[in-house]
């Protein structure tokens, strides 16, 4: 995996003392880190504490790991061990009843608040102690985690080194456990208390490095966290649905090229190019519809969106190969060769479509199953 391969390089560096190295290290493990913390101890601030000295005794003591690929299991552990000591020395925590608890989330989550009022409701750790006792204890690192993670399964499996299958399990049944609406707005509420490069930034401060830097990390996040939203939006663009609209549009470009070469009659090469074009269209428009849907939508809408996509794909490309194969034979008595090329050009593109539409629906399964968003 990518992912481990670049961790067991940072950590090497880290070992030599590579101090960026090692703010690599923080910025691609923090999430996990302070989920496991805040999975044992139920309380916002105290797991940043928490994942804070465990960062700084991981970099203290990181020459003493023998096996780079041990790091993952190696800070795990560091993080149980410091969450349960310090839940040993403050056993107390106050919790909300569920009627309590769900009117407080619903006011969290509502962007019409001030943002004074935000800031206070953001300080009631009693709402994610209180929504982290309904789940079972072997769960709790996994939803947090899932959250943070921006809701990418294979991302959590990674960290966690257990199998994406178990990650699956133990979100259904935390949704089970919990209901869908409410589970939603709970993950709204993790993924903001999710450490940010303004963490980062006081963790290498506290290693000893320029309190300027660390300042002018800090500051520099509020102006790069409203440039990334802006680039997330048009890198989104050429990412999944559009990167597949662009190829489905460019083939369909190519494909038409040699039958217009073999069209004698100008006037059915520019009905080929209009068909051609409206094709493009479609494919591009139902790309967006697709990014949209990923972006906003519910699973099923993501699902709705690919077979109307599809139907209309179907109808395209069938309205075009018609045309293809009248203009091409004319409708005039074939002989044998020119009979068996029309019905190997017909066969193949009826089913180079099916199988291309079938294909692209069972990846866009197996994508929403391995992002949690559907669970068989």
């Amino acid at each position: 995996m990518e992912l481990t391969s670049n961790l067991q390089n940072d950590v090497e560096f880290s070992k030599q003392g590579d101090i960026a190295a090692f703010e690599r290290l923080i910025k691609s493990t923090q999430n996990m880190v302070s989920s496991i913390a805040l999975a044992i101890v139920k309380d916002f601030h105290q797991s940043e504490d928490i994942t804070q000295q465990v960062f700084i005794s991981t970099w203290k003591n990181i020459k003493s790991l023998k096996n780079n690929s041990s790091f993952l299991p190696w800070i795990r552990q560091a993080t149980r061990n410091t969450a349960f000591n310090a839940l040993r020395a403050n056993k107390s925590t106050t919790t909300l009843s569920d009627a309590e608890s769900e009117q407080l989330l619903l006011q969290l989550c509502n962007h019409d608040l001030t943002h004074e009022e935000q800031v206070l409701l953001k300080e009631k750790n009693s709402i994610l102690n209180s929504f982290l006792e309904k789940l079972p204890d072997d769960s709790r690192d996994v939803v947090l985690l899932y959250y943070r993670e921006e809701q990418s399964t294979q991302h959590v499996a990674t960290l966690l080194e257990i199998s994406p299958e178990n990650v699956r399990q133990k979100l259904t049944r935390a949704r089970r456990l919990l209901k869908d609406e409410l589970l939603s707005s709970f993950g709204k509420v993790i993924f903001s208390t999710a450490p940010s490069a303004t963490f980062t930034a006081l963790v290498m401060a506290s290693l000893g490095h320029s309190g300027k830097a660390a300042a002018a990390t800090a500051a520099s996040h509020v102006i790069a966290t409203k440039q990334t939203s802006l680039l997330g939006k048009f890198s989104m663009l050429l990412s999944g649905a559009m990167l597949g609209a662009t190829l489905g549009a460019l083939a369909t470009y190519l494909g038409t090229k040699p039958a217009l070469k073999r069209m004698t009659e100008e006037k059915d090469k520019q009905k080929l190019i209009k068909h051609r074009n409206q094709t493009i269209v479609w494919v591009i428009l139902s790309g967006l519809a697709l990014v949209g849907a990923y972006e906003f939508g519910t699973t099923y809408l993501i699902i709705g969106t690919y077979i109307v996509f599809a139907i209309g794909l179907y109808y395209f490309n069938k309205r075009t190969s018609v045309h293809i194969i009248n203009s091409l034979y004319n409708n005039r008595r074939l002989s044998d060769k020119e009979s068996r090329r029309k019905k190997i050009e017909q066969a193949c593109g009826h089913w180079g479509l099916i199988i291309g539409v079938g294909s692209g629906f069972a990846g866009l399964i197996v994508g929403l199953i391995n992002s949690g968003q559907l669970v068989l």
